[in-house]
């Protein structure tokens, strides 16, 4: 209601203005219209009329002869609106779309008196360099101006010649120097918002906002809910400012400011890079892992004005843990580097210099629909020859240094941290070490400092001990960000969030820390034999040997804190008492059951697990000392008088003003005594009343007796509550000793965690050694799952592996119970679901002493998609895969829309993956030397934000893998080239497969939908596999199902159609391959399996029904990897699943038919020759797999 009413208020306010206005520009067109023949009336002057040079002549007489320029609807609309606020010229509205146009006369006054469509006509046209029409700006006139002159601050303007009350200029004084900020002013009890900041205080957070009092507009919020509302306005983007009172009204009555307002000054700055401190709740970081917290600094040096050839440098912190990123590179116009960097980081906000090249700055803004903050500084904050000055004198300053070498310890009972090295020798050294850093790495490094020491943050950068080059490392492949994106490492890429991710899959982790380290384990495997393991070691012992202890150590972690980032806060000296003592409680309850842990056995059988449990209790024995040091009641109410013991030496005023205060108290007692004498009582006590402490309660009946000196605090109808002058000076002087108290306990308070921050350095050593154990136990309980086992890695591949088993490649399980026909190649395989086949091959190779071969090598019997897998349970299919360097290194697939080509190559990859952490994998078995890399092209989406289309975004990330892989590197391609025409997409197609398979030579899976590229396996029968996915028609005559049966009963096997979206025979058509129907048998010997493309025997020509009566094949998917080509990718059975109109499929089918025709007379001509090719290489090749992949392409072309 009260809103209402206020509304109403402020409309009846702004129609009184409107009218007092109009008023006046009455008044001035009257006095200008006698003045002058030449001159415009005042409402002509609003609307761009006539006006006068100044010469007696009009300024658009030589338009005189020329009809007015017809005004638009909108300020026709307006003109009717703004006459009802002109009492002079209200008039009736009429259609002016009737009213003829009639020719302005230079000169002539306009007729004010006469209808609104005669006025129209009369305006003068605006002059072609006015300003744009606005038919509200007489309603602003100057007040405006005024407003805006006063304060200087958009959105802050009083009345020109207004009061400010003194609390509005503290806070006006302060918005100037932080203009960018949302400012929240400390005033008693709560905090308020003024102005602008108010209003978005009040859209962001759902308070009221108050207009019409003083001069801004307030919105407030309560002191004890300031660190909620301070993270949801960072969480909106806003940088957030609190400005604070400084002084009490005790000290303040004592200082010589008692007659001022109280002092305030900001006292903390937040954005969403440094969310740090007692005013913020840092909230679940389980919410969103994907949530780092950095802030990242980048700037770069561009050599040519197309950005071709540009070097970036980043630097980035998190100001939560500490952690420092740095890395110079050279990056080309995509800026790939670039985005596979900030894809690894996943900042939450960037700064960046005002001048940036604008394919970074469109790289950039492509981040901001994940939430990311920019901020802009200038350019002279990131020169190159001014940030080592910067830094030198940054680092000189032995205060900022991690670990202070001249700390007091707080008790002679604690450890010395101190170094027999100098703190000028030590700043030196670290000094040395932080000039050698690239140049654009000093000036990020110095625009970082400028940037947070408004926040107080600057003494982050000093923890060089967690400084680390992004890709200094060969013990971990660095996934690009194509590769992140494709394969749903960190988040699903349809949905954006973290279920349905890799990580998703493998985060059982108790710890936020322990959280943070396995985002980074998922996103970057090990390529380090001897690290992968070590891992592998301890995962199986707490998996199956050492369980239960592996279940007491998820209990422990489960119940400590966040310590690593209250570590932090503790050196950025912004953490509570309550924070402090439970960081300090839980390491040493952490370090007690590690010093029991040191005693068992389970160590010996894993140095990686004895080497982790010993850094734990030696690292954390620093904050055992500490947990004596402090006093529990006292730190749980954040009491920071009496919290620490034995504090004399950092704290040596606690006693005198101790004593002080139990000297007045006893003055005080002693006082009621002369009460007593006073009011004639025999015993008295003082009274307290809503916090009044010593007040003397007197009826009102004896009031009279109560001295003329004595004031009165506060009555009822009964009573009445005074206080003495000798009680006031008491309390003021009581007062003045706890605030002094307050004080001194604050400073005592930053001393003592200056000195816990000493043993920072190691204390953050033992907390990455118990995040390494949270995320073994995290890939123990994954490979506790159903279905998983520990993969074999190799350090070199047994040669001669890949010709003898690259035909089994696939795995064959058998057909659903439903399906109309079923697979006899698991039989011919020798085993049900296909196990048997790829499972021998494997023991075959574990059983022969081979030669040793640095080519890859890669045999999964029965792998499944990991996430997939783990939603279907047992419904999915796995599929097998073995691919050698020396033998099959290539794998071409087919198959239809939908069949699950894309989950299978996603599934090999995320496998591999998987093993390279360390982590079980969900197959049978799995077998695989180290891959150095994995490259994806994967996906069929633009990217407008980045300016790229979809074809450009395909082929760049094509053009990444084929720079960067090597012979050790694992690349999959999903449909490369189907972006463009067909004739262009097949080039490119077989360009790019034959550059993997003889130049770079590395194992690949290649997904496509051409299948004229099975003539690569012509060029290399050893090297490549042609297989699709097969499937089967549903039928619907049960004379086509019986004539399917007997062909399967003669030994037909699968019945599989192929896919083909388009073609590359030169013509116009469009997807012709995609309707070529071809029956072709493939014959091997007794092992081999008989394959049939068709999903029945073709009816007589006779009987045939006409393409316009057929309707869309329908189609059951097996999603099977099986050995052969597809031809079809039965594009229309996805049309009628998508349920598009039945004439738009009728027609479809049609089509479909005559270009199969097409295509089919056009092969023949062409057919004759590609058979040559095929049956040229049979004849030299001398190896029986490579004979069997060419009689697999050649379905292709068999007639």
């Amino acid at each position: 209601m009260g809103g209402n009413k206020q509304k109403q208020s402020s409309i009846s306010r702004f129609f009184a203005r409107k009218k007092a206005v109009a008023a006046k520009a009455k008044k001035a067109s009257s006095t200008s219209a006698n003045s002058s023949s030449g001159s415009s009336t005042g409402a002509s002057k609003f609307f761009g009329g006539a006006s006068s040079n100044g010469d007696g002549t009009n300024g658009t007489t030589s338009q005189a002869t020329k009809p007015a320029a017809p005004l638009s609807p909108k300020i026709t609309k307006a003109v009717d609106a703004l006459s009802d606020f002109l009492p002079s010229t209200k008039r009736a509205k009429t259609d002016r779309a009737s009213t003829p146009s009639k020719p302005a006369v230079a000169g002539a006054k306009p007729d004010i008196a006469t209808s609104s469509a005669k006025r129209k006509v009369e305006l003068s046209p605006v002059p072609e360099k006015s300003a744009k029409l606005d038919v509200h700006s007489f309603l602003r006139a100057d007040t405006h101006k005024q407003r805006k002159s006063a304060t200087g601050l958009p959105g802050f303007e009083v009345p020109k010649g207004a009061k400010l009350t003194p609390l509005e200029q503290q806070f006006l004084d302060v918005k100037r120097k932080h203009p960018n900020s949302v400012l929240l002013v400390e005033v008693g009890y709560k905090y308020q918002f003024f102005g602008r900041d108010a209003e978005i205080a009040a859209d962001v957070l759902n308070i009221f906002c108050a207009s019409g009092h003083n001069n801004f507009k307030i919105a407030s919020i309560p002191v004890h809910r300031l660190f909620v509302h301070v993270r949801r306005l960072v969480d909106a983007g806003y940088k957030v400012g609190v400005v604070k009172q400084t002084e009490t009204a005790a000290l303040k009555k004592a200082s010589a400011n008692k007659s001022k307002p109280f002092t305030r000054k900001l006292a903390a700055m937040y954005t969403k890079g440094t969310l740090i401190g007692e005013d913020v709740d840092v909230g679940d970081d389980a919410a969103d892992v994907n949530e780092t917290g950095y802030l990242c600094c980048l700037c770069e040096d561009i050599k040519d004005e197309a950005g071709e050839n540009t070097t970036v440098g980043l630097v980035a912190v998190n100001c939560t843990t500490g952690d420092l990123i740095y890395d110079e590179f050279s990056d080309d116009v995509s800026r790939a580097a670039l985005d596979t960097r900030l894809a690894h980081i996943s900042p939450v906000e960037v700064l960046l210099p005002k001048n940036l090249h604008s394919r970074t700055a469109r790289l950039i803004h492509a981040f901001h629909s994940d939430g990311v903050r920019e901020e802009r500084l200038s350019d002279d904050h990131f020169d190159v020859t001014r940030a080592a000055s910067v830094i030198t004198d940054f680092f000189s300053d032995s205060p900022h240094t991690a670990s202070p070498t001249a700390a007091t310890p707080p008790s002679p009972s604690s450890k010395s941290t101190a170094t027999t090295t100098s703190a000028a020798a030590k700043n030196a050294t670290i000094v040395s070490t932080m000039l050698s850093l690239p140049p654009r790495v000093l000036a990020c490094m110095a625009a970082l400092l400028h940037h947070l020491k408004a926040f107080n943050l600057e003494r982050v950068l000093a923890l060089t001990s967690s400084l680390r080059r992004f890709t200094t490392t060969g013990r971990e492949m660095i996934l690009n960000a194509c590769t992140l994106k494709n394969l749903d490492v960190l988040r699903e890429q349809s949905t954006g969030s973290h279920q349905g991710s890799l990580l998703w899959l493998l985060d059982h982790t108790c710890t936020s820390f322990g959280r943070r380290l396995l985002r980074h384990w998922v996103a970057r495997p090990l390529v380090s034999f001897t690290d992968i393991e070590e891992r592998q070691r301890t995962v199986e012992l707490f998996s199956s040997a050492f369980q239960t202890g592996a279940d007491d150590l998820r209990s422990l972690l489960s119940g400590i804190p966040d310590i690593e980032r209250g570590l932090l806060t503790v050196y950025s000296q912004r953490s509570s008492p309550r924070e402090f003592h439970a960081l300090v409680t839980a390491m040493s309850r952490v370090r007690e059951h590690f010093v029991m842990l040191q005693a068992h056995s389970v160590l010996k059988r894993s140095s990686l697990l004895s080497k982790l449990v010993e850094t734990v209790c030696d690292a954390l024995e620093t904050a055992t000392n500490y947990v004596g040091m402090m006093k529990k009641e006292a730190a749980e109410k954040n009491d920071k008088i009496d919290l620490l013991v034995d504090c004399h030496h950092i704290f040596p005023t606690k006693r005198p003003l101790e004593e002080q205060l139990t000297t007045v108290k006893h003055e005080l007692a002693t006082h009621k005594r002369t009460i007593c004498r006073t009011l004639g009582l025999n015993a008295f006590e003082y009274t307290c009343v809503s916090g009044e402490d010593y007040l003397i309660e007197v009826p009102r009946s004896r009031s009279s007796i109560v001295p003329k000196d004595w004031r009165t605090i506060s009555a009822t109808k009964q009573k009445v509550r005074y206080r003495s002058q000798f009680i006031h000076e008491r309390l003021e002087v009581m007062a003045q000793c706890n605030e002094q108290l307050q004080i001194d306990a604050a400073e005592a308070w930053r001393k003592f965690m200056e000195s816990f921050s000493a043993s920072y350095d190691e204390l953050r050593r033992g907390i990455k050694a118990l995040a390494t154990l949270d995320c073994l136990l995290s890939l123990a309980h994954t490979a506790k799952l159903p279905g998983y086992v520990k993969p074999t890695l190799l350090s070199h591949a047994p040669s001669g592996v890949g010709g003898n088993h690259a035909g089994e490649g696939c795995n064959h399980t058998s057909t659903p119970p439903d399906a109309t026909t079923t697979t006899s190649s698991s039989s011919v395989h020798g085993g049900s679901g296909g196990g048997g086949g790829g499972g021998g091959g494997v023991q075959s190779v574990r059983g022969r002493a081979a030669r040793k071969s640095s080519a890859p090598h890669l045999h999964i019997v029965n792998g499944r998609h990991p996430m997939v897998a783990a939603v279907l349970d047992d419904q999915f299919v796995p599929n097998s895969t073995h691919m050698d360097g020396d033998g099959v290194r290539c794998m071409v697939i087919t198959g239809p829309n939908m069949g699950g080509k894309s989950s299978y190559i996603k599934q090999v990859a995320l496998i591999v993956m998987m093993a390279q952490l360390g982590c079980f994998v969900p197959a049978d078995s799995a077998e695989l030397t180290l891959v150095t890399n994995i490259y994806t092209r994967m996906g069929a989406s633009d990217d407008i934000e980045r300016g790229q289309s979809t074809f450009m975004t395909e082929l760049r990330e094509a053009s990444e893998a084929l720079c960067n892989a090597d012979t050790h590197s694992l690349v999959i391609m999903d449909e490369l080239g189907r972006g463009t025409s067909t004739h262009d997409g097949v080039a490119i197609a077989h360009a790019t497969l034959k550059y993997l398979i003889d130049k770079l030579r590395c194992l690949s899976l290649f997904v496509t939908h051409y299948p004229s590229l099975a003539e690569v396996t012509a060029l290399y029968p050893q090297h490549v596999l042609c297989s699709h996915m097969s499937f089967v028609e549903q039928q619907d005559d049960d004379k086509q199902a019986m004539a399917a049966n007997s062909a399967l009963n003669k030994g037909a096997g699968v019945h599989d159609n192929g896919d083909n979206d388009d073609d590359d025979d030169d013509d116009d058509d469009g997807d012709d391959d995609d309707v070529a129907a071809l029956e072709i048998i493939t014959a091997g010997d007794t092992n081999d399996t008989t394959v049939r493309e068709g999903a029945t025997t073709p009816p007589p020509p006779s009987t045939s029904v006409p393409p316009s009566a057929q309707p869309p094949q329908r189609v059951l998917f097996l999603h099977q990897l099986v050995k052969g080509l597809a031809k079809k990718s039965y594009g229309l059975n996805v049309a009628r699943l998508a349920c598009l109109p039945e004439s738009v499929l009728a027609r479809a089918t049609e089509k479909s038919h005559e270009l199969e025709c097409v295509v089919q007379a056009r092969r023949r001509s062409e057919q004759q020759s590609n058979m040559e090719l095929f049956a040229q290489a049979l004849l030299q090749t001398e190896d029986a797999q490579s004979a069997v992949n060419l009689l697999s392409a050649i379905q292709h072309y068999k007639a």
